[in-house]
């Protein structure tokens, strides 16, 4: 996953049909979270989109403090879901 700012926030961005790595890519829609935009997928296509995406004026990369503030409120929400096993679990074995 790779996060992006946006100045102004809201809406999305899509890319264009382009090959990566030689390969034939559909294009992509990702919308925007506030002033965040998630690419998540493949991590050599997710790369080439946001280096795409960055060249277009009021984007950028986030920061690594707004990457921790925005992963936080995720899992505040429960869109990330994490699992911690019981050390005194057996894991369903008796």
């Amino acid at each position: 996953m790779i996060l992006l700012y946006h100045e102004t926030g809201g809406g999305s961005i899509a890319t264009s049909s382009h090959p990566v790595a030689g390969e034939h890519h559909l294009p992509r829609r990702y919308q925007h979270t506030g002033h965040f935009v998630e690419l998540d997928g493949p991590p050599h296509i997710v790369a080439h989109d946001a280096e795409e995406i960055c060249k277009i004026e009021g984007y950028r990369m986030a920061t690594s403090e707004e990457l921790s503030s925005y992963l936080e409120k995720k899992r505040g929400t429960g869109k990330i879901h994490e699992e911690v096993a019981d050390p005194k679990s057996t894991g369903g074995r008796k």
